[in-house]
């Protein structure tokens, strides 16, 4: 008798850097019970234009929309003692996250399922989204 060994799907790869990352997870939540397992933070470093740069902790389950909500609190944070004012409506129209060659566009998108683990470095590149056709 031989014990069959469930296969899972391998994992996506990364698309080049003008497409925004994508995976269809729906088979996938809906196989596995991830959203039942304690979630324990993962630390990751955001490289900014300037080449500084700076640590946010979001879940391992976050989506890119939350991890979106961390950079901007740490920013919150660090600007509480100034008078300046960020656009983050601007910020996200101009820029966006990139990790590896892929762009972080899909806020509904699942980081862990983007490949983006404990200790990986994401960086803000210029995005510029395609104009509308009149």
């Amino acid at each position: 008798m031989t014990d069959s060994v469930p296969k899972f799907p391998s994992s996506p790869r990364l698309c080049g850097p003008t497409r925004p990352l994508q995976l269809n997870i729906n088979t996938l939540l809906r196989s596995f019970s991830y959203r039942k397992l304690p979630q324990s933070p993962i630390r990751l470093s955001i490289c900014k234009l300037d080449g500084s740069s700076f640590d946010v902790e979001v879940e391992r389950m976050a989506k890119v929309a939350d991890l979106k909500e961390a950079v901007e609190q740490v920013f919150r944070e660090s600007m509480q003692e100034s008078d300046i004012d960020i656009s983050w409506s601007h910020v996200w129209g101009n820029f966006c996250l990139c990790y590896k060659d892929g762009i972080l566009i899909d806020d509904k998108a699942l980081i862990c399922f983007l490949g983006i683990k404990d200790g990986d470095q994401l960086h803000f590149i210029r995005h510029l989204s395609p104009k509308p056709k009149f």
